[in-house]
């Protein structure tokens, strides 16, 4: 046998094949655990730093339900039956998580039974979701806080598709214009308002896809009044660097 095959039949043998996957799973930067009988009996380092521990000591034989939030207990309880029933994996699930500092922590969690030194196991794999989590929320509240200042603001705004048509427009339109804003979604913006003075140029400025400031335009309402307007905008582009519009603000 030569030598390249001496490798190859050696490497396969179960002692090896355990030592790398220990090796893995130690350098894993996501949390293992491994709970036998409703113990913890394994925590790579990712893990132990997860939780805030100082050392591996502090969570070997621990329950691994007391990290969890009460709230969520429960379902851990539910999963804990339903892999003794038999359940090889079960779907990802979202949980919080306590640290030993106090501190929660969003994670996703797989768990998948294994055989542990000769007892029934489970092995649980964790994600820590907690950035995502927070870069969710900030989103939202950076979405809500445009809302606000759109409605509370003297002028609309406005977004067009690449086709120059109305996409949308802020709610002040309706309010305080007592415009339906819903007849103008889909139009071209120099054909929307029957607009009289001034279509030219702002047609120009939004085939130009520059930015722009200034366009006055002034219609008439139905009462014969001569309302008048000034429009600013701004082409926005896709990750390409593609145009794909226009917002702007009308005052």
């Amino acid at each position: 046998m030569s030598d390249s095959e001496s490798k190859s039949v050696s490497a396969t043998r179960p002692e090896d094949l355990e030592t790398d996957y220990r090796d893995l799973v130690q350098a894993s930067p996501e949390p293992v655990f491994i709970h036998c009988e409703g113990k913890t009996v394994f925590a790579n380092p990712a893990a132990v730093k997860f939780v805030g521990a100082e050392s591996l000591d502090q969570i070997l034989g621990t329950d691994p339900i007391d990290f969890v939030h009460p709230d969520d207990q429960e379902h851990i309880r539910r999963r804990r039956r339903e892999l003794l029933q038999g359940s090889e994996q079960l779907i990802p699930t979202e949980l919080r998580y306590r640290r030993l500092d106090g501190g929660l922590a969003l994670v996703e969690t797989v768990s998948t039974r294994m055989t542990w030194r000769g007892q029934d196991a489970n092995l649980v794999m964790v994600r820590d979701l907690t950035e995502r989590d927070h870069a969710q929320k900030a989103l939202k509240e950076s979405e809500k806080r445009f809302r606000d200042f759109a409605a509370s603001g003297s002028d609309w705004m406005w977004e067009t598709d690449r086709d120059h048509r109305i996409a949308w427009v802020s709610d002040i339109l309706r309010d305080r214009y007592e415009l339906a804003k819903e007849a103008l979604i889909g139009e071209v913006f120099w054909e929307a308002g029957k607009l009289d003075v001034g279509v030219d140029e702002l047609r120009q400025a939004l085939q130009s896809q520059m930015p722009f400031r200034g366009i006055p335009f002034s219609r008439l309402d139905k009462e014969g009044r001569r309302l008048y307007r000034t429009v600013n905008g701004h082409p926005f582009l896709d990750d390409a660097g593609i145009f794909q519009g226009f917002r702007g603000t009308t005052t």
